[in-house]
This record gives structure tokens, sequence and C-alpha cells, in this order.
């Protein structure tokens, strides 16, 4: 018999682990998995669990009030944040200025090759985008404060020319937001406005061992 992967909102956050690292979708206030951001905030809320997650994400998921990615502020639930965009969540942005998480402000369109470099199993992804810039080591190598001390951009030559390469991170857990699921964990997205980076974000989750967790509207028969 086949395993039912329908599970409510509460009981896939429960999965979550502390130190996890965790990718979300969301295009500014579009195709947000907004169940499963506030039922990981309800638990955090709750029990204080799970603890110093790492997030990542390419655009800005919110609206910059409190939902979205915006509700992940509560001190000890973020240690790290990865992101294009932190201006659509303001109090993750505050703490980050304040010193509180450490924080990287990586390309949108890194990260989203990185999420495919974490697919593969790639270790990262030579580019020359954010040479010059402050994503290059030599202005700051991305950190957005004092306390982010690790390196995840370096400077490589290659062939006499310079080049970035941006360290993959492993990815524990992915959020996405689908349209209709079966039972065996199949999503389509019919009614959403983008598909962004779910499949790249679920492979790197999935072939890291981690979990994929998918909200949708409704559940459709097998087949």
């Amino acid at each position: 018999m086949k395993k039912n992967k329908v599970i409510t909102a509460g009981e896939a956050i429960a999965l979550i682990r502390h130190n996890d690292v965790v990718t979300t979708t969301g295009f500014v206030q579009s195709c947000i998995p907004e169940a499963l951001h506030a039922a990981l905030e309800k638990r955090f809320v709750d029990t204080g669990a799970p603890r110093d997650l790492t997030l990542i994400m390419t655009a800005g998921a919110g609206d910059s009030k409190g939902l979205g990615t915006g509700r992940l502020h509560h001190e000890g639930l973020l240690k790290r944040v990865i992101a294009a965009n932190f201006g659509r969540m303001p109090k993750v942005a505050k703490a980050a200025q304040e010193n509180k998480i450490l924080g990287y402000n990586l390309p949108q369109g890194v990260i989203s090759q990185l999420y495919r470099a974490c697919a593969a199993g790639q270790p990262g992804l030579f580019s020359k985008v954010g040479l010059h810039t402050y994503v290059d080591p030599r202005h700051g190598g991305a950190r957005v404060n004092t306390v982010t001390q690790d390196e995840i951009v370096k400077l490589v030559e290659v062939d006499g020319e310079e080049w970035l390469f941006y360290t993959a991170t492993k990815i524990d857990v992915a959020f996405i937001r689908g349209t209709s699921a079966d039972p065996s964990g199949n999503i389509s997205f019919e009614k959403e406005a983008l598909t962004l980076d779910c499949l790249a974000q679920a492979m790197a989750a999935r072939n890291n061992g981690g979990i994929v967790i998918a909200q949708v509207e409704r559940i459709v028969d097998d087949g």
C-alpha cells in the first residue's frame, strides 16, 4: 500500500529540527506558502522550537507588515539568513542590522542557480556576477553585518580571469506552494501565478536527504 503523504501544516512543521537549513518560495505577495510560515511561527512561539534555523530565499516573500517570512522574526528562531531581498521582512532585517543574526545579501539570480547546484550535488557556482561589488570578498563578501564572518563567496582565478565562487549551502527543508497534490506527493501548479524555483528547491532538499513541504489548495486522487 502506498504511503499517504498528506498531513497538516502543524504535523509537517514538527519535522523541522534545530539548526536546519530551510528554503522557502514566494515573490513579494505571490506564491507564498503562508500556512507553513504561520505554522512555523506558532510552533516556535508555543514551544521555543525549532531554534537557530538558516533561512534561504531569493525574492522577498511577504507584505512588509509581518506576513510571509516576516513571521520568522522571533529572537532565537533564525540564526542566519541568506537572501536577495530583506525588504519584505523588516523585523528580520532589523535583527541583522543589530547583529542579532548572521546575514548574507546575495544576487537573486545567483541564489536561483545555487538551488540547482545543490540539486545536482555540486559544491557551488562560478560566476562573474558580483565582481567588484559588495558581494566581492574584497568589498565585504555579501556580509550584512560585523558578526557574520564565514566566507561563502571566494575570489578565484581561472585561466587568468577573475571569477567569484559561491558556496552552495545544503538544504534540509524546502517550503513550496502548489495548487493540487495527490496522496503520493505529486504537485501541480495550475492556479499559481509563478512556479519560481520550486522544482530546484525541492530537488535540492530531496537530494540532500531532506524533506519537501508543499502547501496546496486541494487534494486530488492518485492518477
